[in-house]
């Protein structure tokens, strides 16, 4: 089954307060919420362009694929690409763990990486 998966966008950009954020972004309370809660049966392209745009992410970011109970897809179907990485922390709580040095190293490759994005 495909679902939307909001919550572990937003969490890894390090949004708090997921309803505010989108309601602030042009989604009504109801799709919010729904959003949020899993509960989305569908979506419309322009919903997703605007999370895509607002997240800057693509569909494939925020839909997640896991096969139906039962089902053994083949270990080529693409559709594995839309399951996504486990997540043990945030990203400000495993920076906090590593050494300074480490810390400098992602600080280069996130500077030249916002560079060659100007």
């Amino acid at each position: 089954m495909i679902t939307l998966n909001i919550a572990q966008i937003l969490n890894d950009r390090e949004i708090n307060n997921h309803y505010n954020y989108l309601c602030k972004n042009g989604f009504i309370a109801h799709t919010a919420s729904r959003m949020i809660n899993h509960k989305t049966k569908s979506i419309t392209f322009d919903q997703l362009e605007n999370l895509c745009t607002i997240l800057h992410c693509t569909p494939n970011d925020l839909l997640v694929w896991k096969p139906n109970e039962g089902q053994k897809p083949h270990p080529n179907q693409p559709l594995h690409q839309l399951v996504p990485p486990e997540h043990k922390a945030s990203i400000s709580q495993a920076f906090k763990n590593l050494p300074i040095e480490k810390l400098r190293e992602i600080r280069k490759i996130i500077e030249q990486e916002v560079k060659n994005k100007a």
